[in-house]
């Protein structure tokens, strides 16, 4: 039974010989697409443009990005695609966004099929857009944000419009968002400025991102409400109970609640960014091997994760899909993955030593190799060889010298083994972290180093972004445990 549910995620994508893939790589994405060269390609400069935009919108700086710091887009056919990926409770998920150490993954519909599921009330790019910001947010500014906020300025630089000369608008009206607004309320905007919002129900959830919108728009362009956006936020970080920071930065609610009822009938501005103050970069386009598209369904689960219980049958569907192409790269890091999964160790060492016979310099499959040799040191024990582990961990270092992965892997090598992380090792972290702040798993890696070395405030400043993440999982759920515990400051002893 589970070969044949996770079958149906190979249905909804094209095989190989089907469908002609194409990757686009820019300064700050990898893009996957069926699309012809030239559609990839405007595609691809639209993000690169929005991405510049934001910059410009929140004075951040662009520095060069490593190709394994680069947000990966799967473009899939349609919305129903979408869900057949993310799998579970997801009936009305329009796209979807995993931060991660390397490659964050953003799967969204394409633009050739928009409303082909009937639905058609949000744009493809719109989807793009918001769940890109989300990385944007994560990966620029250290501040624990409401939830509120993080969907409102989501929804706020999403409604987006690119002129034919190159300029971009941001701000516009988010009218996918204004039947919500004209029905009842689940949620008043009193309820959503104080209360926690940590256990919003499925019917209070369209108002936040709905609410959170038009106030976010509302606090930016308004004049008379000048600053007061940002010393609530300032406020919340300084720990401020949200009631309080509320009244002290808006005064009445109430008043505002009446405030943006009359702003949501008016029309509405936008913030216009000529196209000399963006920047765009190279883009270069190719085609996809037929390996590498012979398992790119694959590929999207693995980001999105396969459970354990998934794993022996999608490590069937990745031995069948990469059978044909034992000398491709991507064929066999998919199935190495796979593999692993499944508990295959040989079978695993046996895809990487093929996927390094194709490139032997990959800084992919040289990961691959250093992170097997990690899941052997179990069958090792007390005899498992710690230098020569760590040796493949700097191999896979100096091939990419700014993914955070290697980095990772050689602090937890020390925790594997039982010994206290060396400098090197912290230090390697903390600068992992300053380069995938938005994966949660590292969040939590470095605060509980920090812990130990009794930085309590640096450890504080790591977890409360994640502690107040809108999507409750399990690393939030830890990270406000671990929040909860922390001394006030830094001259405790214990953290209990």
């Amino acid at each position: 039974m589970k070969i044949v549910m996770l079958a149906l995620l190979m249905a909804v994508w094209p095989t190989a010989a089907s469908a002609e893939w194409r990757v686009a790589r820019s300064d700050h994405f990898t893009i996957y697409s069926e699309d012809d060269g030239r559609t990839l390609a405007d595609y691809a400069g639209k993000v690169e443009r929005f991405d510049s935009a934001l910059r410009r919108l929140r004075r951040v700086e662009d520095h060069p990005v490593s190709p394994a710091n680069r947000v990966t887009i799967f473009v899939v056919r349609s919305t129903s695609a979408v869900r057949k990926v993310l799998g579970g409770d997801n009936a009305w998920a329009a796209g979807f966004y995993r931060p991660r150490a390397a490659n964050s993954v953003i799967v969204t519909p394409s633009l050739r099929f928009a409303g082909v599921d009937g639905r058609g009330a949000l744009d493809p790019m719109t989807v793009l857009l918001h769940e890109y910001t989300h990385h944007f947010l994560l990966e620029n500014f250290a501040a624990a944000y409401p939830a509120w906020f993080v969907e409102g300025f989501a929804e706020f630089a999403s409604a987006a419009q690119f002129d034919d000369n190159g300029a971009v608008g941001i701000g516009l009206p988010a009218q996918h968002r204004a039947r919500t607004l004209m029905r009842p309320q689940f949620l008043t905007l009193s309820e959503m400025l104080t209360d926690d919002q940590r256990t919003l129900s499925k019917s209070e959830r369209p108002n936040l991102y709905a609410t959170g919108w038009l106030l976010t728009h509302y606090l930016i362009f308004s004049d008379a409400r000048k600053g007061q956006l940002s010393r609530y936020l300032t406020a919340i970080n300084d720990g401020e109970p949200r009631a309080a920071a509320a009244k002290a930065a808006f005064g009445d609610l109430n008043t505002l609640d009446r405030e943006l009822d009359a702003y949501m009938k008016r029309k509405l501005d936008y913030i216009r960014i000529p196209p000399s103050q963006l920047t765009g970069g190279k883009i270069e386009i190719e085609e996809v091997s037929p390996g590498a598209a012979a398992v790119l369904p694959l590929k999207m689960r693995l980001k999105r994760g396969v459970l354990r219980p998934d794993a022996a049958a999608f490590a069937a569907l990745a031995r069948t899909a990469a059978a044909p192409f034992p000398n491709d790269l991507d064929a066999q890091l998919v199935l190495a993955d796979a593999e692993a999964l499944a508990g295959k160790l040989d079978a695993c060492d046996t895809a990487i030593a093929r996927a390094l016979a194709a490139q032997p310099n990959s800084p992919d499959a040289l990961m691959a190799r250093a992170a097997s040799m990690m899941r052997r040191r179990d069958e090792a024990g007390a005899k498992a060889d710690w230098p020569a582990i760590r040796t493949a961990i700097s191999r896979a270092n100096k091939a990419e010298p700014d993914s955070p992965l290697p980095l990772i892997l050689y602090y937890d090598s020390f925790v594997a083994a039982n010994q206290p992380p060396p400098k090197l090792a912290v230090d390697g972290l903390e600068r992992a972290f300053e380069l995938a702040p938005q994966d949660g798993g590292l969040r939590l890696r470095l605060a509980t180093q920090l812990v130990r070395d009794r930085r309590f405030d640096e450890a504080r400043m790591v977890l409360a972004p994640l502690a107040y993440a809108p999507h409750v999982g399990a690393q939030v759920e830890a990270a406000r445990a671990m929040l909860d515990r922390l001394p006030m400051d830094n001259s405790a002893h214990t953290v209990s």
